[in-house]
């Protein structure tokens, strides 16, 4: 595994020392929101905890998402009653603990054209959405545009403020620290052989459980064969961004060619989030690429559901894997629920699946299975009153980039412009920007013009990667 170009001397990362020289009640593998919500979660009931991540915090699923902290409403016709529930009472309980950085957002579902549902069953779907969150009042079953209320959040930067919640309350959080193979005592994981890909050094963690929230990789972490019978089944999910939008409502609509609930979101800087496509894909890599059929898909979607408007000009996009319990099927008809496995020598415990809404539930039902194979007592669930510390990511593009690398563990300029910012997003960055900000990173990590240069074009790179689906509109 190469180092990363930030690597070298002037690199020391005390916390690596800490790390492997330190004994950690629990070792957390996976920086993506379900890590980062163990962690926190174990923080601060009292547990020495270690996290590490191979690449940037959340740089996964956990900033690909449809930004929606969400219920589920198109759920209840799988009849997951129970997942629905326990969603947005977690929506609930985010919109009080973290109030300015979960949003609640008003959706309108227009009459489409066809391939859509009868409008008995939206109506009826929506007043049971609206018992199920106690919140009858928000559930506008009537008129020509039913509605319900839901919630949004940056997906990447909560994530990243949920892992220096952690930090905060005393856990040990490394990044592009990487995951290489477990190491055992007979039949007991004891601990984890990792690489710091800052400087190429390899370490032992030795720490008493441990928990693998590697997301779409989680499969490669499961110790037995036993568990390998539970594999995951990985689905694409691409999202576009389109330059502008009619108002801050969010529509759900129906693709007339399949009849897959879509999603029109209110985006950044007055730019819409259209998504999503729901496809099967066959093992994780880091950059999923969408295919130009699953823009074509999303395109005639729109315009069959929005003929009028003109603002079909897509200037970014966003594609991530769902890792899912494997079921038969369609793609968009698999369980979004999660399956916790524990190892059979019963320290290494395994997050399959799940939905980016329940994390903190999910990070407690873990964290009380690793308290009592600790023997401790697992009475305590600090995180369902714990609220989060104001928001401050306040002040132009330039104040955000220089927090990003001083205060917000920025490493790489993709860190910055895809994750503690939204700047990439939206096309082309700002010359001028990208200019300081390679500035900024070359004093950050003491390189050469000439390195710096480099990085701007791993940056680019990766941009056109990412964008060149997009080249055929």
């Amino acid at each position: 595994m190469s180092r990363l170009a930030v690597g070298g001397p002037l690199m020391t990362r005390p916390e690596w020392r800490r790390l492997c020289e330190e004994h950690h009640d629990l070792l957390v593998v996976g920086g993506g929101i379900h890590g980062a919500g163990v962690a926190r979660d174990a923080a601060l009931r009292g547990l020495r905890v270690a996290l590490i991540e191979r690449d940037d915090w959340g740089s996964g699923t956990s900033s690909r998402s449809s930004k929606l902290f969400h219920g589920g409403l198109r759920y209840l016709e799988q009849g997951a009653l129970g997942l629905v529930r326990e969603a947005l009472a977690e929506r609930e309980r985010h919109l009080r603990l973290a109030p300015d950085r979960v949003r609640r957002l008003q959706f309108r579902i227009p009459p489409g054209p066809r391939g859509g549902r009868s409008r008995w069953k939206i109506r009826a779907g929506i007043a049971l959405y609206g018992a199920l969150a106690l919140r009858p009042a928000e559930a506008r079953f009537w008129g020509a545009e039913p509605g319900f209320e839901d919630a949004i959040m940056d997906d990447a930067r909560f994530c990243l403020d949920v892992a220096a919640s952690a930090r905060s309350h005393g856990a040990l959080l490394l990044h592009y620290a990487e995951w290489m193979e477990w190491v055992r005592r007979g039949d007991r994981v004891v601990g984890a052989r990792v690489l710091d890909r800052f400087t190429g050094r390899e370490g032992f963690i030795s720490a008493g459980a441990f928990v693998n929230a590697a997301g779409p990789w989680a499969g490669l972490l499961l110790t037995s064969p036993r568990e390998r019978e539970s594999p995951l089944r990985l689905t694409r999910g691409t999202h576009i961004v389109l330059d502008r939008r009619e108002d801050d409502d969010a529509r759900l609509f129906f693709a007339p060619q399949d009849g897959r609930v879509l999603f029109l979101l209110p985006f950044d800087e007055g730019t819409s989030l259209l998504s999503t496509t729901d496809l099967d894909e066959p093992a994780p890599v880091r950059e999923p690429v969408p295919l130009e059929a699953e823009i074509r898909y999303l395109r005639d979607a729109f315009l069959a559901q929005f003929p009028g408007w003109t603002h079909w000009r897509p200037v970014g996009l966003q594609c991530g894997l769902r890792p899912l319990i494997a079921a038969g099927g369609a793609p968009s008809a698999l369980s979004r629920e999660e399956r916790i496995l524990t190892d059979p020598g019963g320290t290494v415990h395994s997050i399959l699946g799940g939905k980016y809404t329940t994390f903190r539930a999910v990070a407690e039902r873990v964290v009380d299975r690793v308290e009592r194979q600790l023997g401790r007592e697992s009475g305590s669930h600090p995180t369902r009153t714990a609220p989060f510390a104001p928001e401050s990511h306040s002040g132009d593009a330039m104040a955000r980039i220089r927090r990003a690398f001083a205060e917000e563990d920025a490493v790489r300029l993709e860190d910055v412009f895809l994750r503690r910012t939204s700047l990439g997003h939206r096309g082309g960055v700002n010359p001028d920007l990208l200019r300081q900000a390679e500035q900024l990173w070359r004093l950050r990590w003491g390189k050469s013009d000439a390195e710096s240069q480099e990085e701007v074009k791993a940056y680019q790179d990766l941009q056109r990667r990412r964008l060149g689906p997009l080249g055929a509109w």
